[in-house]
């Protein structure tokens, strides 16, 4: 069981990657759309917002996985 389940986080994580890396990618795009902003602000936007989102997506599940496994 303990295999499964290390590589169920695996391909959560791949995946979170994978759609946080598009969706960062797609609102840095959109944010910088507006006349005289410079490209450079769709790679600042877009990796904050990446960064934001691995936080939110593996950061936080995988500390409170390891707090609810500390629990039992």
């Amino acid at each position: 069981m303990k295999v499964v389940q290390k590589i169920l986080w695996w391909l959560y994580c791949i995946l979170a990657i994978g759609i946080v890396g598009y969706f960062s990618a797609l609102l840095g795009v959109f944010a910088t759309d507006a006349p005289g902003t410079p490209p450079e602000g769709a790679i600042v936007i877009g990796s904050l917002i990446f960064v934001a989102g691995m936080v939110l997506f593996i950061g936080i599940p995988f500390v409170l996985w390891k707090w609810i496994k500390r629990q039992k």
